[in-house]
């Protein structure tokens, strides 16, 4: 930090016009100079001039005094960090005359060349996007009275470097969700192989982003990174919901095969019973095949076919084997049910048109 004034306490002839003298910084001590602070920072005595900070003291002949002193500042500094990691953060140092009003001292920056160095501002994560110089006065209250204090404000305006951010987030947990997706090229009954591939992506996906989470700012909102993890997270659990859902499919259809099957079977024993009778005698179809328990709670069932079953098994049909067979014949069945069913929903199509 470099200060600048004029002391008309200094001024001295000299042969020679405006000599610089260059002083020793132990003896800025000697001379008057102003008491500065800074609202935000952490400690309060930091920015007073002392035999350590003060690197260079000089005096000109006609009362020019320059001092430049090094000096460490904590400050505080609001960030936001809805957008992290593509946030952009500015933090504001304030100085300001503490012990002398505006009508003593007034600060100003200086017109050549105010914030110098600035290519090689660096912090570590943060570049540099510009700065903002302004000036201010703050009203003072006082105990006896009200005084105004000028102030000189600088404005940094600092960019993340998310770059690594790609390879340390973003790019894994893409990969994540992608592995998730080769399941749908595996087949349907290969269910231990797709459970395997899901859960394991689901379970290191899960952990990265715990890892991930350590390393970010503790805030109480969301911020853009945590909207990518839960979007990441979501694909790759709906991976799995796909599969049980077609996996439930899958099975509903081999079940209501097995079911025509067995339907099919008990119906030629029906017939075959039937026509093995020599005296033709009368045939009572429950015997055989109990509809109520088969048909009635199967909603997989046609309805004019379980009806027809139903009354079949309530009643003693009086026929011969000949009729029996031509009534409850595998035609009919594949028109009552095979016929209306099959071309309404076919779970096993539907299935595998999922995923597909």
């Amino acid at each position: 930090m470099d200060l600048e004034w004029f002391d008309d306490g200094l001024v001295f002839d000299c042969p020679d016009d405006l000599v610089v003298l260059s002083m020793e910084p132990s003896l800025y001590s000697r001379i008057w100079t102003p008491k500065l602070g800074v609202p935000d920072v952490k400690e309060p005595g930091s920015v007073e001039l002392s035999g350590q900070t003060v690197v260079a003291f000089k005096v000109r002949t006609d009362g020019y005094i320059f001092i430049r002193s090094r000096i460490q500042l904590k400050l505080f500094c609001q960030l936001n960090f809805k957008n992290y990691p593509f946030d952009e953060q500015k933090c504001s140092v304030k100085l300001e005359s503490r012990s002398l009003s505006d009508d003593n001292v007034i600060l100003k920056w200086r017109e050549d060349k105010p914030f110098r160095n600035a290519e090689r501002f660096n912090i570590i994560g943060f570049r540099l996007s510009g700065y903002e110089l302004t000036n201010d006065t703050v009203q003072v209250i006082d105990l006896f009275e009200d005084e105004t204090v000028n102030r000189v404000i600088v404005t940094v305006s600092l960019t993340r470097e998310w770059y690594h951010f790609w390879l340390d987030v973003y790019l894994p947990s893409a990969l994540f969700v992608a592995m998730s997706w080769l399941s749908f090229w595996l087949e349907i009954s290969a269910a231990p192989a797709r459970i395997t591939l899901g859960a394991t992506t689901m379970l290191t996906l899960v952990t990265n982003s715990m890892t991930t989470r350590d390393k970010l700012p503790k805030v109480s909102y969301i911020h853009s990174l945590d909207m990518w993890i839960a979007f990441c997270t979501f694909m790759v659990f709906a991976s799995l919901i796909e599969f049980a859902l077609v996996s439930y499919l899958y099975r509903s259809e081999k079940t209501r095969q097995q079911r025509v099957k067995t339907l099919q079977r008990d119906l030629s024993a029906l017939s075959l019973a039937s026509l093995a009778s020599s005296t033709d005698p009368l045939i009572t179809v429950s015997k055989y095949l109990d509809i109520s328990d088969m048909c009635s709670k199967n909603k997989l069932m046609a309805p004019d076919l379980v009806a027809n079953l139903r009354r079949l098994s309530t009643a003693t049909v009086s026929t011969t084997a000949h009729n029996l067979k031509k009534s409850l014949s595998k035609t009919d069945l594949s028109q009552s049910f095979m016929g209306r069913y099959l071309k309404i929903r076919c779970p096993y199509e539907l299935a595998d048109n999922i995923d597909r």
